[in-house]
């Protein structure tokens, strides 16, 4: 069972992130609160084994872009994802890209 998953990214974990992220990003939260419902329960549980199979860079890129909406907001057309999630925020803890290199 284990060599049959071996290279193989649980896309679920991630789509699941995506929509997490999305629902969160329509709640009237603070920006620090939903900042860290995003790193302390969202991140960790889509971006879970990571490790042993890593996903696509297009699933990553979709959920980056998720967690963006969500603490940023859809309606900013001159936003930066970069500077948003590595300048802003600590990038190895907010952006799936920089935190499946960080781990």
């Amino acid at each position: 069972l284990v060599t049959s998953l071996k290279g193989r990214c649980d896309y679920d974990r991630i789509r699941k992130g995506i929509e997490e992220a999305k629902r969160l990003g329509a709640m009237q939260l603070p920006f620090i609160r939903k900042s860290l419902i995003l790193t302390q329960n969202i991140l960790p549980a889509a971006l879970y084994g990571v490790l042993y199979a890593p996903p696509t860079l297009t699933r990553l890129d979709d959920l980056r872009k998720a967690v963006t909406d969500c603490l940023w907001g859809p309606h900013y057309g001159t936003r930066s994802s970069e500077a948003l999630l590595n300048i802003v925020l600590k990038g190895h803890t907010h952006d799936p890209l920089a935190a499946t290199m960080y781990r």
